[in-house]
């Protein structure tokens, strides 16, 4: 059943990710993207993983004191699946 869960969450994410590719111009993305400071990209990428080890570990931690003793792993893999 959790590989099912898993499956439909794959799916479902691949098909939002069309649907916004489909409407988009893919060329002009591509000149922006390649117009982008590679250093700057780089920088708000690793931020927005920070910010989501922070979160999950803050969902974690709040977990636990209400007693469900979950691995941050697992917190972190639902948050960014989430």
């Amino acid at each position: 059943m959790k590989k099912l869960r898993i499956f439909i969450q794959i799916i479902i994410g691949i098909s939002i990710i069309a649907f916004i590719l489909n409407k988009l111009d893919l060329d002009e993305v591509m000149a922006v993207l390649g117009k982008t400071d590679l250093t700057y990209f780089i920088l708000a990428g690793i931020s927005y993983l920070f910010l989501n080890l922070v979160n999950a570990f803050r969902l974690s931690y709040l977990l636990r004191k209400i007693g469900h003793n979950i691995k941050y792993i697992n917190v972190f893999l639902s948050h960014m699946g989430g």
